[in-house]
């Protein structure tokens, strides 16, 4: 039952580390001139 709650909780904080990932990406392609991302 405790692994069962557990897992979905991982699921959604994978998704969402993803996105962020993703999203800084996006902004480091998009915003190479500025620099704005210094990663």
């Amino acid at each position: 039952m405790h692994q069962g709650k557990l897992k979905p909780i991982t699921l959604i904080n994978h998704n969402k580390c993803r996105s962020i990932l993703n999203f800084i990406i996006f902004l480091k392609f998009s915003n190479q001139i500025f620099l704005l991302v210094p990663i």
